[in-house]
């Protein structure tokens, strides 16, 4: 990466993007991460939606919450409240598989694509000022 190391850089990513972050930060982990209405796996996504379907979904693939801890550094985690893409369970479940030291947002009332909050952003400027 142009002569910077992945412990210099912060990764961050929102909902599938998230998925995309973990897989790099277990293999190269980065100076922090942050992640979005992120999911703990696709296949976890798809027995949500369509739970008759879902055995089509190889649970080996984008499973997030087998690769998170493989991160040791600082996570930052935001989810909505009301997210009908990514169930807000699922955002905790792949939370609660993560290392320390991390932290947890609730965008109360928020959906998939609202908005963050003004709480997010000030957590988010002591986050990356932390780092």
């Amino acid at each position: 990466m142009a002569g910077v190391s992945e412990s210099d850089i912060m990764l961050m990513g929102r909902s599938l993007g998230g998925a995309v972050v973990i897989q790099l930060a277990a293999q190269d982990p980065p100076r922090g991460q942050i992640i979005e209405s992120t999911f703990s796996s696709f296949s976890d996504v798809a027995r949500h939606h369509y739970p008759r379907l879902a055995w089509l979904v190889n649970p080996r693939k984008l499973n997030s919450a087998a690769q998170l801890p493989k991160y040791s550094g600082p996570l930052l985690q935001s989810h909505g409240s009301a997210d009908n893409t990514i169930a807000f369970a699922l955002g905790h479940k792949l939370f609660a598989a993560a290392n320390e030291p991390k932290q947890f947002v609730t965008i109360p009332r928020g959906r998939h694509n609202s908005r963050q909050s003004s709480q997010y952003y000030q957590v988010f400027n002591k986050f990356s000022d932390s780092l």
